[in-house]
């Protein structure tokens, strides 16, 4: 049931308010939609073809009023078995089944959707990073139509950690300092330290090349 399936996620957060005092704000990052079928996934129904968010919505509802949760980062997808949905990629640890921009366009409508049926949460939107200079555009339609109040980004803050300070100061990303989605800070993240080796090769590229050949450093 819906209920046996969020006790454990709702009482860990109840747990949480329980440990601290004051001013103390919780936030959570959850799937929105597993992008497994019915009855494994969350976020599906008996016979959807693609999401069916009325149990996510739900929950973050529960969050929201009656557990005082104010910020979500909202994700979809399983990085280990539909990592195309969760952060859609040009290459990466299996070939994705459909065009990346598909997997963006998915990852905008759960986020608008949820952030429509619950408007008092604070919505981090996910899955930016595919875009590469051009996210900044969606990242401001986003922001300006209220679909989401943070924009979160995470290949391109290791590709790019400087992105922010150069859309702030020159107004744009430059292109050939983008994340490339390659997938390589992922499966470097898996078994050794975070980075892009690509972008940051000096230091990331000799700890992907160690990971690749299965030695521990």
């Amino acid at each position: 049931s819906y209920e046996n399936r969020t006790r454990l996620y709702l009482d860990a957060i109840r747990a949480a308010q329980a440990a601290v005092q004051g001013e103390f704000h919780i936030a959570t990052r959850i799937n929105g939609y597993d992008g497994l079928p019915f009855p494994w996934g969350f976020g599906t129904s008996e016979g959807a073809a693609e999401e069916d968010l009325a149990e996510p919505i739900r929950l973050i509802s529960t969050l929201h009023k009656e557990l005082g949760v104010q910020l979500i980062n909202l994700t979809i997808g399983n990085p280990y078995f539909n990592p195309h949905i969760n952060r859609p990629y040009d290459d990466g640890p299996v070939p994705s089944p459909e065009h990346p921009l598909i997997g963006v366009a998915r990852i905008v409508r759960c986020t608008q959707a949820i952030k429509a049926a619950v408007p008092g949460i604070m919505m981090m939107s996910s899955g930016n990073s595919y875009l590469r200079a051009l996210a900044p555009h969606l990242a401001a339609g986003m922001l300006e139509g209220g679909h989401a109040d943070l924009i979160g980004f995470g290949r391109q803050a290791f590709a790019y950690p400087t992105f922010a300070r150069d859309l702030l100061t020159q107004g744009q990303m430059q292109p050939r300092a983008c994340c490339l989605s390659c997938s390589k800070c992922s499966e470097l993240m898996r078994g050794s330290t975070a980075g892009c080796p690509v972008r940051d090769s000096q230091v990331y590229a000799p700890l992907y090349t160690q990971l690749r050949k299965g030695v521990k450093s």
